[in-house]
């Protein structure tokens, strides 16, 4: 009995240590019964969770104080590894706190508890909250990679100034490796710049306690100096003692060289700003730039400035070129190749190149006759992109420093060209470009022509066809023919067409009249017209158009008269302004065609029909025939059948349709 008792005493005192030893650690422990469907906890577990005796412990509650992000997860864990793959509980997790919600870290420990048949009956454990211990190690390694992967070395010595850390930045700075650093002393870095008593002052701060700080110039390993931006300071344990050393160092090599630039730089823009101030805007994109060029060659040993602009061929044409001495120098754009060079390098910014012998430059006998031997280039952006550049030259007695000094003052003057002739080149290059499509156009012959018939009502018989283009690309032709009138090569894409036009015509009926769209500028001033026509084997009819109005028509009906009386004119959109009543008026048409926009819905509406009934009168006073466009319901037909109008033309009856839908049955 004694010995009993003695036990049992033995037995609470331990259990009391353990208890007493639990709450001490923060350490909770816990026991489920799988049969019972329960689970009991220590009283520091309780508190690790939050949670009292209130809180129902079946088996499945655990769960609910699990973080929701973990739940799933956890559950999985329990049942798969540790219940039936019978393996250890070890897992750090976070809990949600019943009393607070609070988020806190957790490390369990358990194992399953079997029976002598080797069922799992149960699971035993303790919990430990990590929070601070988890936080911590995270700020440990987050200050670890801060400092891996900082711009700035960092050094750590110990008392005896022997290299104890370096990270990946002093590496990349000093050109030495860590293993060579580990273990030397950090003069392996010294530059011999310093003297004595610069380090005797930085041993006398540290020794003190004390940080140094200062500017440096220190030796790389491949024997280059660089500059850079000490900080040293000493580090200390919990009694006080300094224990080592650390310095972080940044490398301001480019910011020293960058003040002495600046520096330059500043009495250069002060002589740069006197220049620009001369530059004088011109009545052109021409003017300007030589204006620019005048400048820039009063520059010291420049012996020629030109600027060029890339056109829509991407071809490098001048603007300006202007020598030192004054003299005229003739403007040819660059080979296509030397073009592409400099578009391309364009778009990276300044250079400078040594100048060659190249015999296929247009201005290689000038070069050669200045002892040009170096060139330097700076782009003129609009928007970003490269337009264009600056270029300027000098002898060989200068060389390339000379024009590298001269980049910035360079980069003055293309900005200011970019600002003063940007939008005017980029019009040209525009305009340009328009050009060289209406020629690809014209030269591929990129279109077709299509033909609509122009019917008699009552008969349905087709009297006359009305050619129009279509434009291999889709583009609509209004738009295609406006850039090609801006481009100033209208009259070549008219003829082109007509051409085209009038070849595939021959196949029509013979009967029906060929009606061509023809602007007045191409009527009046180009006599090819004429010879154009007289080739056609059908009646032609003449529509003046309405793209541009018309100067002079003592003029258009002169040259009209030298076509007639084989070719007749219609005038086109009749009632859409008074400028086509003059056009009826002054040219005496034989056709007058009724705009779209009085067709449109005139069968239930009077206004119109009243319109048309004075225009078929006033047709009839000037001796023309009326007809009708866009009629596109019976209803509409029908009416301008009853109010006098005998041709109609629209997508109703017919629509444009290449030749061979309307070819003559002897062309078939």
């Amino acid at each position: 009995l004694t010995a009993r008792r003695q036990a049992e005493r033995e037995l609470q005192e331990s259990e009391f240590f353990f208890r007493e030893s639990q709450r001490a650690a923060f350490i909770g422990s816990y026991r489920v019964d799988f049969a019972q469907d329960r689970w009991t906890s220590s009283e520091v577990l309780d508190r690790i969770f939050g949670i009292d005796a209130s809180y129902p412990r079946t088996a499945g509650s655990w769960a609910e104080l699990v973080h929701p992000d973990e739940r799933a997860t956890m559950e999985r864990y329990v049942q798969d590894v540790v219940i039936e793959g019978r393996q250890p509980f070890r897992r750090e997790y976070r809990i949600v706190r019943r009393t607070d919600g609070e988020t806190r870290w957790v490390s369990g420990l358990g194992e399953v508890t079997v029976n002598p048949d080797g069922d799992a009956v149960g699971l035993t454990g303790t919990i430990m909250d990590v929070t601070e211990r988890t936080i911590a190690d995270a700020d440990r390694r987050r200050l670890s990679a801060a400092i891996e992967h900082s711009a700035e070395a960092v050094v750590i010595t110990n008392l005896a100034a022997e290299i104890e850390y370096v990270n990946p930045a002093f590496e990349r700075i000093t050109g030495y490796s860590r293993d060579e650093a580990l273990g030397s002393n950090p003069r392996i870095l010294k530059s011999g710049v310093h003297g004595p008593e610069f380090y005797a002052a930085m041993w006398e701060a540290l020794a003190s306690g004390r940080s140094f700080a200062a500017s440096m110039t220190n030796r790389r390993k491949d024997g280059s100096l660089y500059q850079e931006q000490s900080d040293i300071s000493p580090i200390f344990d919990e009694s006080g003692s300094v224990t080592s050393y650390v310095a972080v160092k940044r490398d301001v090599t480019r910011e020293r060289e960058a003040e002495v630039e600046q520096g330059r730089l500043a009495r250069e823009r002060a002589l740069i700003a006197s220049t620009l101030a001369e530059v004088r805007v011109g009545p052109t994109p021409e003017a300007t730039a030589e204006s620019i060029c005048k400048q820039v060659v009063n520059m010291t040993a420049i012996m020629t400035a030109a600027i060029y602009y890339f056109d829509a061929a991407r071809q490098a044409t001048p603007l300006a070129i202007v020598r030192a001495d004054g003299e005229p120098v003739e403007l040819r754009p660059l080979p296509a190749h030397r073009s592409r060079t400099l578009r391309e390098r364009s778009a990276e910014g300044p250079w400078v190149e040594r100048w060659v012998h190249r015999p296929w430059h247009p201005l290689e006998k000038m070069f050669s006759e200045l002892g040009v031997a170096a060139v330097a280039i700076a782009p003129i952006l609009d928007a970003g992109q490269p337009i264009g550049f600056v270029e300027i030259t000098t002898d060989a007695e200068h060389g390339g420093v000379k024009l590298t000094e001269d980049l910035a003052a360079l980069l003055e003057f293309a900005g200011l060209a970019g600002a003063l002739i940007g939008p005017s080149v980029a019009d040209l290059t525009e305009e340009s470009g328009a050009r060289a499509r209406i020629e690809q156009t014209i030269r591929y012959r990129a279109f077709r022509p299509v033909f609509q018939p122009i019917v008699e009502i009552q008969t349905g018989a087709h009297v006359g066809y009305e050619a129009l283009t279509r434009f291999t690309d889709g583009r609509r032709p209004d738009l295609v023919f406006a850039e090609a009138r801006a481009a100033g090569i209208e009259a070549e894409l008219e003829l082109a067409t007509l051409a085209v036009a009038i070849d595939a015509a021959a196949a029509l009926p013979r009967t029906a009249w060929l009606s061509l769209n023809v602007s007045p500028a191409l009527a009046v001033a180009d006599r090819r017209l004429g010879r154009l026509l007289r080739g056609a084997g059908q009646p032609i009819v003449l529509e003046i158009t309405e793209h541009a109005p018309v100067e002079d028509y003592e003029a258009l009906r002169t040259a009209v008269a030298r076509i007639r009386p084989k070719v007749r004119i219609a005038v086109d959109d009749a009632g859409s302004g008074a400028a086509n009543l003059n056009h009826i008026a002054e040219l005496r048409p034989a056709f007058v065609k009724l705009d779209v926009s009085l067709i449109r819905g005139i069968d239930a509406d009077r206004t119109r029909q009243a319109l048309i009934v004075g225009l078929l009168r006033f047709a009839d006073e000037s001796g023309a025939t009326a007809i009708a466009e866009g009629a596109e319901s019976q209803e509409e037909l029908a009416m301008l059948s009853e109010l006098g109008v005998r041709l109609v033309q629209g997508y109703l009856l017919a629509e444009p349709a290449p030749v061979a839908e309307w070819a003559a049955p002897d062309m078939h």
